[in-house]
């Protein structure tokens, strides 16, 4: 989880783009370089049209921001309700690498005098109570802290380092 070098695509867009690049690449380039006849040449470009056609509707349903959900309850008799439900995925919202573009809603941002370590800035909420915190950290290298119990204890101890997502609920609470 602290390692910076490992870039994760957790929604998977990268690979779905290059997979398609690649099948499309493949499948022009083989067409191209083929010496065939202009019927076999109709119905490959038809081929291609209906592969990338197949492939876009694909990655258009994988990617969508909407997940449909459908419950059904049934009633006293034979009657059955059906409601259809849509939920909005929300954007992810990752940690900025400027602390001072990172303004969750609700909270004060508190400068504390620096370590030997490097700066200390906190988001603080009612009671004074600290929820976010980032570390200059000169050894580590910078990072956050979210800190629901006010401390490093539990999830506050985990160094969220800059453009990592900002996990539920903390993204809804206050970033929504």
């Amino acid at each position: 989880m602290n390692n910076p070098v490992n870039m994760v695509d957790e929604n998977g867009h990268v690979g779905i783009t290059t997979v398609l690049a690649t099948i499309v690449t493949i499948l022009i380039g083989a067409f191209t370089i083929a010496a065939t006849p202009p019927e076999t040449i109709e119905a490959a470009t038809q081929g291609i049209a209906s592969i990338v056609t197949t492939v876009t509707d694909a990655v258009s349903n994988i990617t969508k921001k909407t997940t449909s959900v459908t419950k059904t309850a049934v009633a006293t008799g034979a009657t059955t309700i059906t409601k259809t439900l849509t939920k909005i995925k929300k954007a992810p919202i990752v940690f900025p690498v400027d602390p001072y573009e990172f303004n969750p809603k609700g909270l004060t941002r508190v400068e504390l005098a620096g370590t030997s370590n490097g700066r200390i800035i906190q988001w603080r909420g009612i009671n004074n109570k600290v929820r976010f915190e980032w570390d200059e950290d000169l050894k580590q290298g910078s990072h956050y802290h979210i800190t629901p119990n006010g401390n490093h204890t539990g999830i506050g101890s985990i160094h969220y380092k800059p453009l990592m997502i900002i996990p539920e609920p903390y993204r809804s609470i206050y970033f929504d």
